[in-house]
């Protein structure tokens, strides 16, 4: 019987993988049959005996409900994205075009400034109190 030995980088990886489906209630399977592989491939990136392409790491952060990225990050080959302003976050994302990049930020102002003056109205919206 032949033995197969992890390696370092890939058991990292393996035990990210498995955190992002705990914490999305999935199941191996449920990310084999969302990337048309097969489950057996699955197990052994989850155990650390094989090494996933890049190219499926986006997929199993969408399948698992987070933002791309969030399977390196856990496994500490990524930085995890810029706190504090949102703008810079989306300026950064490699999955938007500037079209895309531009509605977010669009959308971003509108729903801070509606929740920075509690009225859930922009300020455009917002009708005059009588005093």
């Amino acid at each position: 019987m032949v033995q197969v030995v992890a390696r370092p980088a890939y058991e990292r990886v393996g035990e990210a993988v498995r955190k992002a489906l705990d914490d999305a209630g999935l199941r191996q399977s449920d990310i084999a049959d969302a990337l048309g592989v097969d489950p057996a491939t699955v197990s052994k990136w989850a155990r650390g005996l094989q090494r996933i392409d890049l190219e499926y790491f986006p997929e199993i952060d969408r399948v698992c409900g987070q933002r791309r990225g969030y399977v390196l990050e856990l496994a500490g080959f990524v930085d995890p994205p810029p706190a504090g302003d949102v703008r810079v976050a989306i300026a950064a994302d490699p999955a938007l075009d500037d079209e895309g990049k531009g509605a977010l930020t669009v959308l971003y102002e509108v729903l801070r400034t509606r929740a920075s003056n509690g009225t859930g109205q922009t300020g455009a919206e917002r009708k005059p109190v009588a005093r």
